[in-house]
């Protein structure tokens, strides 16, 4: 049987917020110019709205986001200071995420958001480097198994592995 979605991901209602570069996950939080919040009702979005985050500091960047009720943050990289904020705040930040952002959406609500077809750059190589942790998001193995990691979190340069088949 394969893992439920890990609580705080998703559930009935979520507004999930997604900064956007074109159409592509932004690479950083930190510094990105706009933020899609994508409001999703079970497996429906019913609702998207636009902020603008130029010249916001980094705790009006929080603000924003927590104004428009913000439960799930989907990012590429952000700082640790961010991160530890948005979550302190239970806003639940999945960072490490790359790709077109209808994808990932549509990933994220189908529970495929762990697989490593979404990882940024640089998380995809076998037994790769990085003080990034996975402690709860679904990702599938190639036997179409289901297995659990979680969050991305970190900075560069750690010595903690990625899980990859056959780890547990």
């Amino acid at each position: 049987m394969a893992p439920k979605r890990p609580a705080g991901i998703l559930v009935h209602m979520a507004k999930v917020a997604v900064p956007v570069f074109r159409s592509r996950v932004a690479p950083v939080f930190d510094s990105c110019l706009r933020v899609w919040v994508i409001h999703i009702e079970g497996d429906v979005q019913t609702e998207r709205n636009e902020l603008h985050l130029f010249g916001l500091s980094p705790a009006e960047r929080v603000r924003a986001l927590t104004r428009e009720g913000v439960t799930t943050l989907i990012c590429g990289g952000i700082s640790e200071g961010l991160h530890t904020l948005l979550e302190s705040l239970g806003v639940c930040v999945v960072c490490g995420i790359a790709g077109q952002v209808e994808e990932v959406l549509a990933a994220f609500m189908s529970d495929r958001i762990g697989d490593p077809e979404f990882y940024m750059p640089g998380l995809r190589g076998k037994y790769g480097k990085s003080s990034h942790r996975h402690e709860g998001l679904p990702n599938r193995t190639a036997d179409g198994d289901q297995k659990t990691y979680g969050t991305f979190v970190g900075k560069q340069g750690g010595d903690e592995t990625h899980p990859q088949k056959g780890d547990t």
